[in-house]
């Protein structure tokens, strides 16, 4: 160790086994501040076992904290070309089914992923609620982000609303025929695995 090599030769007259066990008695858990040579600014820290720490502990963990921050959200453009694809995988999905059938099509759209779906809050028991529209940024099993076209994020918790899903202009004429352009969709029955007892058609 870098430490102990310079102290030994420091303690330097004394047995090596009575200087070694001096040596970590001593420093044993310790940190040292040592001044540096002519020409450097600052002090060098170490550690009792010889490695440097450039920073204080507390810019350390503040160093620690700024790695682990999550990415920054994206923005509307980015969830426009989300929502294209979205489209493209339910019209897909549409067009495998068979019978069809309303209940069979409801059951469907409550199972698909919503991530990038165009979606209106049009019910809730928060008043505030009702009314946000735009695309699915997250769902969890409790909430829905949306996105709006001002960039804007916002929670909605799917107990209590009552959520419009636009369906795909691509989708097959006898899926639309048979659910129409949108479906309503009742959060509270999504949160139960997405019962579609609770999901209508959009009259």
């Amino acid at each position: 160790m870098a430490v102990e090599g310079f102290l030994l030769r420091s303690l330097d007259g004394m047995r090596r086994d009575r200087a070694i066990q001096t040596v970590n008695s001593k420093l044993k858990g310790r940190t040292l501040l040592l001044k540096r040579r002519s020409g450097q600014s600052g002090t060098a820290r170490f550690s009792s076992q010889g490695a440097p720490n450039a920073l204080p502990a507390a810019a350390r963990v503040s160093r620690r904290k700024k790695k682990s921050r999550a990415p920054p959200v994206a923005d509307y453009a980015d969830l426009v070309r989300q929502q294209q694809f979205w489209q493209s995988y339910v019209a897909a999905a549409l067009a495998e089914l068979n019978p069809v059938t309303y209940q069979a099509g409801m059951a469907l759209c409550a199972e698909l992923d919503r991530h990038g779906a165009g979606v209106e809050v049009v019910q809730s028991t928060c008043p505030s609620h009702v009314g946000i529209s735009g695309i699915v940024l997250v769902e969890t099993s409790r909430t829905v982000s949306v996105m709006s076209p001002d960039g804007k994020a916002r929670r909605v918790l799917k107990q209590g609303s009552t959520l419009k899903i636009c369906l795909p202009a691509s989708s097959p004429a006898r899926v639309r025929a048979t659910l129409g352009d949108s479906v309503l969709l009742d959060g509270a029955a999504l949160i139960r695995n997405g019962t579609a007892s609770k999901a209508r058609r959009l009259s």
